[in-house]
Parts: structure tokens; sequence; C-alpha cells
């Protein structure tokens, strides 16, 4: 088997055939598993004596790192078998690209090879800190295809300088093969689609931003024999009755890498009365490449089994063969429910000598079989066509017989054809289950509390309903969808019907006899817009802590974040805190902030706010909930670092749930960071950090209930 590029050049499976090949090591062979020790003993036998690895095509690259260590670039069209030594059935291959870098930093990493680019982030230092393999095409047995969806190809092949012109293949005594190179010394290449004919890392640690190889160890066998172009017989069929007789061809075919436009030609596989003159195909027509020729024989009693389709373009012509058949025809198929027979009507395009028609696949038995006669001479061969025969339908399932959708007529000279089956008028059939159909209601946002669907209105049969069974199958995303028990009327209450939006459930109900299930229907309620535009939704927010007599500060944008804007756009500037909503303290907005300011009763405490979208439309007030909390919390920081950027601090609280802020300096000082004591009061705050200490600097943290503790920074270099 071989493999083609799109530059026209074909390698063979790299397969030592003699000792002169071996000991050149023009190819590249991992040893049979039987026996690794003993090496590749010749000839190859599939598959006692088999190599468990071979080579189309293997370019590779190997590059010393700076401080040490190597960095390897593998190239391949590989052949292998999936699971143990070589078995029938076992082969695969596919399309390699594998990258093994010792890197010599933690960092980035960007390979360039011959076909592609490769970005490797957070590397660490190390041997092997990059180790990247992509094996691409292994499909399923006997599927030699996938590889080449891979990223090889054009194949590398030997230059006299980076992407400079090829090099003639390699010839060794002893061998009648070519070779892309003796695969031992490092070569130039050239044939990167991207003109990236080198392997080049570039990253951190590596003395200059990149380093760069350009020589390859590079194996291949070149195909030498005759590749044609793409070609296919679509369709070699035949004609004829006792006066003439006509072959009909239909072809596709295309150029291959660097060959002309294909010329075909067609002509039988036969001698003196047998044969059928060569003709010229017409063609080609676009896009396909499609071509079509006729031919008539030199007799209508005699005709070859096959056909030669030829492209007299390639050098040297190439050519297929295609077995020579009969059309068939299915010229009815109708199955009559009533009596459970099915009738089929087939004719052959051979009437000189009439082939055997048999309809396969079909259940019962066939109740015909006739070769029926057209109208002419009785019992003449060359008038009879037709087969008719009927097929009883037996029943192969409680409600009745079931027909094929299609039928199949296969002729004994080859031709087949699928029809349709057709069917008439007269099938008894028990009443199946009622249709639930689906529903639609629609209105404006905030017209409507609820909806009063009547669901079964438009479902049916209406006589077979049982209004008793209708149930809820999936339940509406939002809102509430109840079922009146006794007239199966549906109420859909939204929760909030100034919401713009689509809601749906689905329901289904029975039959009253027999009794059969539905089908599950959805409906679907649609809210719309009032003309003056609908009005945003503010939704609740908190529970926000705050110490007793402390100031909690919200962000507006905040408590805009989970509100809705209901087919419209909020405005930020429209926010407003209710006046005399605040409970338990003050609420003041300023600098887009809202401040609540904490009485010195523990519990809860809340405000209202609105807002506005941009057209002016206000929301219903949203509560914002606000817990006070007692001043017994005891804070404690356990530790503070700062190192090479990095702070590390942690320590307790007595109340597990408290958010602690972690300033530099005094209370008031930068920000370094936030976290929630855990479920047994423990904190912690680790990464990096603006915010940077100098001298003898100390961090003071700052509970959500106002407590507050200090401790010095540990400055390590």
């Amino acid at each position: 088997m071989w493999y083609q590029d799109t530059a026209g050049l074909a390698l063979d499976l790299c397969l030592l055939e003699n000792q002169a090949e071996l000991e050149a090591g023009v190819c590249l062979i991992l040893p049979p598993a039987q026996d690794p020790v003993a090496g590749i003993n010749l000839p190859f036998v599939f598959p006692g004596n088999f190599p468990d690895e071979a080579f189309w095509w293997n370019a590779t690259a190997v590059m010393d790192m700076p401080g040490g260590g190597r960095a390897i670039l593998v190239l391949a069209l590989e052949a292998a078998f999936g699971i143990g030594p070589p078995t029938i059935g076992g082969q695969i291959s596919f399309a390699r690209v594998r990258i093994r870098i010792d890197t010599p930093a933690t960092g980035d990493y960007t390979v360039t090879h011959p076909y592609g680019v490769e970005v490797f982030q957070n590397v660490p230092a190390g041997t092997r800190g990059i180790n990247y393999t992509a094996d691409i095409g292994i499909g399923a047995p006997g599927d030699y295809t996938g590889e080449l969806q891979g990223p090889v190809g054009p194949f590398l092949v030997a230059s006299d300088a980076p992407g400079g012109a090829p090099l003639p293949p390699v010839s060794i005594p002893g061998s009648a093969n070519l070779f892309l190179s003796d695969a031992a010394v490092p070569v130039f290449v050239t044939g990167s689609p991207f003109g990236t004919n080198y392997f080049e890392i570039c990253g951190p640690g590596l003395g200059t931003p990149c380093v760069r190889l350009d020589q390859f160890t590079l194996m291949g066998k070149i195909h030498t024999e005759p590749i044609g172009s793409p070609m296919t017989v679509n369709r070699a069929s035949y004609s004829r009755d006792g006066t003439s007789v006509r072959v009909d061809v239909f072809a596709t075919a295309s150029p291959g890498p660097g060959a002309p436009t294909p010329v075909l030609s067609v002509g039988g596989a036969g001698s003196g009365a047998a044969a059928i003159p060569n003709v010229l195909m017409n063609g080609p027509a676009l896009p396909l490449g499609s071509y079509f020729g006729q031919s008539i024989p030199f007799a209508t009693d005699t005709l070859p089994a096959e056909v030669i389709v030829t492209n007299l373009a390639d050098i040297p012509p190439s050519s297929q063969t295609a077995k020579l058949v009969d059309i068939v025809t299915v010229t009815e198929a109708v199955y009559d429910p009533a009596t459970s027979l099915l009738s089929i009507t087939a004719t052959s395009s051979d009437k000189l000598v009439p082939p055997v028609l048999t309809a396969i696949g079909l259940p019962g038995s066939i109740s015909g079989g006739d070769i029926l006669t057209e109208p002419g001479t009785p019992g003449d061969p060359a008038s009879k066509r037709l087969l008719n025969y009927q097929v009883g339908i037996p029943a192969t399932s409680p409600a009745g017989p079931v027909p094929p959708p299609t039928v199949t007529v296969r002729s004994s000279a080859g031709g087949v054809h699928t029809a349709p089956v057709m069917t008439v008028a007269g099938g008894v059939f028990t009443a199946g289950g009622p249709i639930a159909v689906d529903d639609f209601v629609s209105t404006e946002a905030g017209s409507a509390p609820q909806f009063v669907i009547a669901v079964l209105d438009n479902d049916g049969p209406s006589a077979a309903i049982d209004a008793t069974t209708v149930q809820i199958v999936t339940a509406p995303s939002r809102g509430l969808a109840a079922v009146d028990p006794g007239t199966g009327v549906i109420t859909f209450t939204p929760g909030n019907s100034a919401f713009v939006w689509d809601v749906t459930f689905t329901y289904r109900f029975s039959s009253l006899a027999p009794v059969l299930p539905s089908n599950v229907a959805t409906v679907t309620v649609t809210t719309t817009a009032p003309t003056a535009g609908a009005a945003p939704i503010a939704m609740a927010d908190g529970p926000f802590e705050v110490g007793v007599a402390q100031a909690l500060q919200i962000p507006v944008a905040t408590l805009l974040s989970n509100d809705l804007p209901n087919s419209g756009t909020i405005d930020g500037a429209s926010f407003a805190i209710v006046a005399g909503s605040a409970v338990g303290g003050g609420a003041s907005l300023a600098n887009e902030t809202v401040t609540f300011t904490a009485d010195n009763t523990p519990g809860a405490g809340s405000f209202n706010y609105t807002e506005a979208n941009t057209n002016g439309q206000v929301s219903a007030a949203a509560t914002v909930s606000v817990t006070k909390l007692d001043a017994g919390e005891v804070l404690v920081i356990n530790r503070a670092v700062f190192r090479r950027g990095t702070w590390r601090i942690e320590g307790t609280s007595t109340r597990p749930g408290s958010v602690v802020t972690l300033h530099l300096g005094n209370a008031t000082g930068p920000v370094i960071g936030q976290a929630t004591a855990d479920a047994v009061g423990a904190w912690r705050v680790r990464g990096t950090s603006t915010v940077t200490p100098v001298g003898n600097a100390t961090v003071t943290a700052v509970s959500i209930g106002g407590a507050t503790a200090s401790a010095a920074v540990n400055i390590q270099p």
C-alpha cells in the first residue's frame, strides 16, 4: 500500500527487502516483539516475522538544548498494530507529530515545525517538560484513510538548503529501490506548506529568544510503479432485444497530481463476436468530472462479462474494469391492506435472454413468480420481460401486518433496483391514541396575573378525551402550572406578571376507551412589552452583614447585577433608595455607593430601592436585607508573610462565615485582599498583590462585623 501527497510523490511502506538495505539503514524498523533481542531477521514474513512498527515516511530532528538536555521532533506516517504482536486485522496507520523537550526554565514555549506551530503554556522546567504526541488517523479495522486528515503533508524531501531545490532520490548498491535519503546523515529539507523547513523553539532559559535546527534525518521508499488518476466506474449496463443491443457506461474521473484532464474510452473485455468496440466517452461534465459513453456490441446474443474503462491521458494509460449488468426496473410495488398482499412487477433490460428476477428480503411466502409475456408472440423469449408475483405479509405485531417501505428486485444478470412501496385504500385499523396539540398564549406584561388555558380545546378526537387525566409532564421554568382535576383546564401563574419572556411547560392526557396515552404537547406563554416599554425587574439582595453601630458600603453595581432589564436597558443613574424604607439603621446614596449605618441593636435590617429603564419605566421596589451582628467577634492574625511579591496571611475568627478584609497598615490602608472564615473560623489570604510592604510594616484585619486585629509583616527575600 502506498500514500501519495499533493505534489505527486508516492511512498511505499519502507520494509527491508535484503541485507544491503538493512546494512544501509534506509528504513526505520522496530524489531518484531516476538524476539527483540535477536533483532531484525530477513525476509519478513507476515505475521510471524514482521516488524511491530514501520514507516512510509519519517523526518526526525534532534537538537541539543542550552544548559544540557535535548529536544526531539518526530514527524511521521507510521504503520503499527493496535494491540499485541502483528496479527491479521490488527493493522493501523496514522500521522504523527511528536515533540519532546528538556525545558531549561519554567514558562511558555512556542515550537515551530514544518507542519505548524504548537504553543505550550506554564511548562515546568525539567526533563521532558514538554512531552507532546499527536497520532491522527487511527480508524476502524481496514480503514487507512484517517491519516489523510492529519497534519503531515506534503512529504518533506532532501534539499541543498532549507526550502531549496529538491535533491534526487538515493539509490544504494544491492537494492533496486529508490529512497528519499540514506536515513542516517541529517539533511536540509524542503516541502513545508508554510515555508518553515526547520525545528524552532522559543521560550525562557534559552540564552537567546529562540533556538533553531534546520537538518533532519529523513526516511522514505519511493513508489516507482505508475499511479493512475482517480477514476470510478459508476455504472456499466446493457439493454437488448431480438433486434438491437447497446452498452451504457457512466464514470467519474479527476486528474492526479501533475496529470492532465482525463480522457476516457470504454470497450468490452472480449474478442470476436463478444467484443464491444472502444469508443471515447463524453466528458468531463463539471463539477464532478462525470463521463458517459455508449457502445454497440458486434453481436446481440453474446456479451462480455466486463467492460474496460481506460484513461488515455495517464502515462502510461490506467484502466478499471466493471461488471456488465442489466437494468432492473420495479414498475410497480403496491400493498393492499385489505388482503395483506404486496404485488410487485419488475422488468429487465435484457429481453433477449430473460434473467431470473428475484425480490429479496421480503417476509412471508411468494404466491406467484411467473414471468409474464408482453403483447406479442406467445412463448417468444424475446418478448418476456415482466416478473409479477404477490407476497403475503404475515401479521408480525398484535396490531396487524406491516409491509416493508421499499422492495428490492435483483436480476441473475447482475442488475438490482429498489423502489418505494405504494399502498391502496382498504385497511381497517384500530383507533390509536388521542392527539395533543401545542398551545400558544400571549398577553402584554403586567396585564394578566394568571392565565386560564383550556388546553384540550384543540386536541382530539374530542369524544375520546378523558379530561380527568390531564397531567403536567414538564413544569414551567418560572411560575406555577396547576391542572383542574375535573375539566383539565390549566391555570398558569407567572409569579411576576411584569416579566417580558417566554415560558413553556408540557402536558399529556389519555383517551376514554380504549385507554391510550396521548403524545406530549407544549404550552408556550408569551408576555410582550407594553407600547411604552416594560419596567425593569429589581430583584431582592442580601443578606449583607455589618456590625452593630458600623457602616456597610454596597456598590450600586452590586445591587443591580442580578436585576433584569426586561426587554430594555437599566439606567444605573436612576437607582434610588425609597424614602423611609430603612429598617434597623439608616441608608444613604453617594458616589454610586449605598451606605447602610446599623443601629445598636443586633438583628435584621433592610432598605428598599427602585430603578428605571432608559425608556423611563420605573421598577417595583426591591428589598435589600442586612444582618446586624453583635460586637462579640474576636479576630486573630496568626501569620503575615510577604515574599517575592506574594502575600501569605492566615488567622482565625470566632464567627464562622465572617468576611475579613486585610489592609496594609491601619484599617484605612490599602486593601491587600479579602477572605471568608470557614466552618471552624479559619481564614487565609494568599496571592500576589500590587500592595507592597516596606520596613517595619504591619497589616490590619477588619471583619464585616467591625472586629479588628493587627500584626507585623515578616518580609522575606
